[in-house]
């Protein structure tokens, strides 16, 4: 299965202080609240990113078992589940497209819809992209819970009505993410990230990679829009 989830895009980022009024996180700890906080602050702050609707994300990528890095482009919603991936390198030329309703992906010009294994991974992998919670946490949304993690770099974000936990965050002494993990089932995500790097009005972190040593990437431009993502996600025709 080829599974590109932009953790990329992952991956990546993190954002700015000053929650909603605490009476929308009830169910989150108040110190848990604060480390999160500093944490988005030095992501460029609650406005640029509560009033963003969409990522776009260009990345230099590489995996451990090609030997040319890939270009990537991802376009993803902050509000509603949906991303448009493109992959590109002198073997590949692929383009994943997915909404709440489905998916698909045009490989080397084969066009295939996204089984229904493959699109529920995605949604759920929306779920816990860090741009995704970041949004969520600078808008207060009361369907995320953010409570301590193992120590005191570290906090959890859980989903406030089921309790699921989606991901977890560990920051340095400056408040800088350093680490986001997570799972769906049996599969773990875990990626380590560089020092954050300034884009429009926002940070990102530098360059992440996998704990397994699978993939590295290196933002190389990012943007937030206040709009829909200006991209389709209809597949081509035949």
């Amino acid at each position: 299965m080829k599974t590109i989830l932009a953790g990329a895009a992952a991956l990546l980022a993190v954002l700015a202080l000053g929650f909603a009024p605490r009476t929308e996180v009830m169910q989150s700890d108040e110190e848990a609240l604060a480390l999160a906080e500093r944490m988005l602050e030095t992501l460029g702050g609650k406005t640029v990113w509560s009033q963003a609707r969409t990522i776009k994300i260009e990345l230099r990528g590489y995996y451990a078992r090609e030997q040319e890095p890939w270009d990537e482009t991802y376009w993803m919603s902050l509000e509603a589940p949906s991303g448009r991936f493109e992959l590109k390198s002198a073997t590949v030329d692929r383009v994943i497209a997915w909404t709440r309703e489905g998916g698909w992906e045009l490989d080397g010009g084969e066009l295939e819809q996204l089984s229904e294994e493959r699109h529920n991974l995605e949604l759920e992998y929306w779920r816990r992209q860090p741009v995704v919670i970041f949004h969520r946490l600078a808008k207060g949304s009361p369907a995320t819970r953010v409570t301590m993690g193992s120590d005191e770099s570290r906090f959890d974000v859980a989903d406030a009505e089921s309790g699921e936990l989606l991901a977890q965050f560990a920051v340095n002494m400056k408040g800088e993410p350093i680490k986001w993990s997570s799972s769906i089932g049996d599969r773990e995500f875990e990626h380590v990230f560089g020092p954050l790097t300034e884009f429009d009005g926002f940070r990102l972190p530098s360059w992440g990679a996998t704990i397994a040593g699978v993939w590295r990437y290196e933002h190389v431009a990012a943007s937030l829009s206040q709009s829909d993502p200006p991209v389709s996600f209809e597949p081509p025709s035949r």
